[in-house]
């Protein structure tokens, strides 16, 4: 593993269209759509925890359509389409990510809170496991 990665948070590419969102006919006409049950929740815990890339095939104004739906919401991304800054190779087409969020890549649909369970699971079980255990508790408790 390169030194860059060693010292910066796991990196998550998100798409947007049927992940985050619903999937609607013509959805680049959009300018407003319905969040998944609990992906917002999910991905604010996510921004703690992760570096988070904004990962679709949006371009231009549909892009931005996107980008400012999810602000309006609260949900920031660290880039767009692009790599994150800390890693020593030059963004390219292909986006690096420890791990991907795309309804493409499962049959059925996106559970939020499994993903979350998965992502603990997986990525930060082993790196504070106190703070871990902490939040999970949190939210049993509410």
């Amino acid at each position: 593993m390169s030194e860059a990665l060693k010292n910066h948070p796991k990196i998550a590419a998100v798409d947007f269209d049927g992940t985050i969102v619903k999937l609607v006919e013509h959805p680049h006409l959009r300018l407003d759509f319905d969040l998944k049950p609990n992906a917002k929740e999910v991905l604010l815990w996510m921004k703690q925890h992760f570096f988070l890339i904004l990962w679709t095939c949006r371009t231009d104004q549909v892009l931005r359509n996107a980008v400012n739906f999810l602000n309006k919401h609260g949900l920031t991304f660290d880039t767009v389409n692009e790599n994150a800054p800390f890693l020593d190779f030059n963004t390219s087409g292909k986006i690096y990510a420890d791990c991907y969020i795309d309804d493409k890549s499962i049959s059925g649909t996106i559970d939020w809170l499994k993903v979350k369970e998965e992502l603990i699971e997986k990525f930060l079980k082993s790196v504070d496991c106190e703070k871990v255990v902490q939040e999970v508790i949190i939210e049993v408790v509410q």
